[in-house]
């Protein structure tokens, strides 16, 4: 693990949790945005299997107007020369990749590996289209039939990294990120989360959590944690903890503490991925205090894997304060940056 922590304390200068704290702040974006060119992206994207296809999501209204005025436009015949025209008596455009000189291609990230694949649609939603303010661009992948044994089953979260694909599919030869249960997850959730309310309690007394037992379930708000198995990484980590849990400070304030962390299974070692925030919470929701960033409580959805074999965490991030700014992300342990992000809300027509 010392490879992450020496990147944490380089990088903590400009990104990390705010007020020294290690890993990344709540406001922490992606560390490159995505591009799109005349034939093709790069970058990554979130998004979720469907079959043979792949649908990604990018709510990037800079990109989409991109997509629209380079590989959009030029391909319509009598194409408007804003997108905003284009839009005009109608949702969504679209755009098959037969048009393109070249096919794009792209990695698919999931719990299994990675498997290669090729883009077949374009489709720009308007404005609201997506529930989310702003324009949406949606990439529709496939499988090939030589990749599709290796595919994730269909609804699978995944990641893709746009304009790159393995020679061939890598799944079955990585670790499974699989979650663990039980009183085994409790105790790493526990931990974690003592260990994120020292980290902030600046000198004040320890508080005390006021749960008697801790859920593992990343549908329950607080009091809750996930673990998830990751391997052995690049980082040397081998799991992932989640956590939102309630603590009870001497002055008789409820706050909560919520972060993400990766682990060796000895607990020795904690290297934060989301930097560990503390807020008081008014009526059960998250009260936003006069430092920034805005608090924000996470949630750990699962784990992809890189060629590599490295691994990157799926991870919402819920913003009592501005649901808008919910958010689900993809995070690289290694470093640890964030690779791709989406609106939380985010769900086309």
């Amino acid at each position: 693990m010392r490879r992450a922590s020496t990147v944490l304390v380089i990088a903590c200068v400009t990104g990390c949790g705010g007020r020294g704290l290690p890993g990344l702040a709540p406001d922490a974006g992606p560390d490159r945005a995505p591009a799109a060119f005349a034939d093709g992206f790069q970058g990554a994207a979130l998004g979720w299997t469907l079959g043979s296809e792949i649908h990604l999501f990018l709510a990037d209204s800079d990109f989409t107007l991109r997509v629209y005025a380079r590989m959009v436009r030029p391909r319509m015949a009598g194409a408007p020369p804003s997108l905003d025209a284009a839009f005009r008596g109608r949702a969504v455009v679209s755009l098959a990749a037969e048009s393109l000189a070249t096919r794009d291609r792209a990695t698919i990230l999931s719990a299994g590996g990675a498997v290669p694949a090729e883009l077949r649609l374009i489709r720009l939603h308007a404005s609201g289209d997506c529930l989310v303010p702003g324009p949406v661009t949606e990439l529709v992948y496939a499988f090939s039939p030589e990749a599709l044994p290796a595919a994730p089953r269909s609804h699978t979260p995944v990641v893709g990294v746009l304009g790159l694909a393995p020679r061939r599919p890598t799944a079955g030869g990585r670790p499974i990120g699989q979650a663990l249960s039980g009183d085994d997850a409790r105790r790493y959730i526990r931990a974690a989360a003592l260990a994120a309310e020292r980290l902030t309690a600046r000198g004040t007394a320890p508080a005390w959590p006021l749960a008697a037992q801790i859920a593992v379930d990343p549908e329950v708000a607080s009091d809750a944690g996930e673990v998830f198995s990751i391997g052995h990484s690049s980082v040397g980590a081998s799991l992932a903890v989640g956590f939102r849990v309630r603590f009870l400070e001497a002055n008789g304030d409820t706050v909560l503490v919520s972060g993400v962390a990766v682990t060796d299974r000895a607990g020795h070692e904690t290297d934060w991925v989301l930097a560990p925030v503390r807020a008081p919470l008014h009526g059960g929701l998250l009260a936003r205090v006069a430092t920034l960033p805005p608090p924000a409580r996470y949630s750990l959805r699962g784990v992809v894997f890189e060629p590599t074999g490295d691994p990157m965490l799926l991870v919402d991030q819920v913003a009592d304060v501005s649901p808008f700014d919910s958010r689900t992300l993809a995070v690289a342990v290694d470093g640890p940056a964030i690779v791709a992000s989406q609106p939380l809300a985010l769900r086309c027509r």
